[in-house]
């Protein structure tokens, strides 16, 4: 019985991902717009106890070029800023590596997650078209950018799927 309430519970959690895909022509100027917002859990809850608070994902385009950016948290009070200007590597399945630059200081912003305070940063960058035509085709396997509670970078490889399935949505046409 236990093991049934685990699984029912991993279920649970995995379903509470969200995903919001637009794409509309603007009537006056026809330019194609489109606008990709993920939200996912990336937590199992066992009891109380829920690992990590949820990671966002979002492109913001304008005839397939414009802002794309995610969060990541800390689970802990963190009060640095990561000035703009730091890398965001994109490692893809072909070994190719896409570099972003981030265009916004991700400032702290503290929020509480099952009890405990934790620190949210937002990481913006500008993406091509062809950036984005290549995160629609190519798998990425890991994702590098700046940590905020040390010296040195993240090495990520949650959401893969979600870059991909967003680049998918907003570059249809």
């Amino acid at each position: 019985m236990k093991k049934f309430i685990f699984l029912l519970t991993i279920l649970f959690n995995l379903s509470k991902s969200n995903a919001q895909c637009k794409v509309e022509t603007d009537p006056f100027t026809k330019d194609l717009l489109a606008k990709f917002n993920y939200t996912g859990v990336n937590s199992i809850a066992i009891g109380n106890n829920l690992n990590y608070p949820p990671f966002e994902l979002f492109y913001d385009l304008k005839n397939g070029e414009g802002i794309m950016g995610f969060t990541y948290s800390y689970l802990t009070a963190l009060g640095t800023s990561i000035p703009k200007g730091g890398d965001v590597l994109f490692k893809l399945e072909n070994d190719e590596i896409l570099k972003f630059v981030t265009t916004d200081d991700a400032a702290p912003k503290m929020f509480v997650f099952n009890e405990k305070n934790c620190t949210k940063y937002e990481y913006k960058f500008k993406v091509s078209a062809s950036d984005v035509e290549k995160l629609s085709k190519l798998k990425v396997t890991l994702v590098r950018f700046p940590d905020a509670s040390k010296p040195g970078n993240v090495d990520c490889s949650d959401y893969m799927k979600a870059i991909k399935k967003g680049a998918e949505c907003v570059v249809k046409k």
